[in-house]
């Protein structure tokens, strides 16, 4: 189990909460939801991925 992995997930969760926080109310100028769409998608594939090694990357 990677403590470092995990503390990265739990980051992850806190900006993604953050950035959706601050989203809310703001005009779709420029295209912002698309924009965040992609960005929140790439993120979640990440953590998938993040979780999927997890077990496989140790501490040290």
């Amino acid at each position: 189990m990677s403590y470092a992995v995990d503390n990265v997930l739990d980051e992850i969760a806190i900006g993604m909460k953050a950035l959706r926080d601050t989203t809310k109310g703001i005009p779709d100028v420029g295209g912002i939801r698309s924009s965040h769409e992609r960005a929140r998608r790439a993120v979640g594939a990440l953590v998938v991925a993040l979780e999927d090694v997890r077990s496989k990357i140790s501490d040290s």
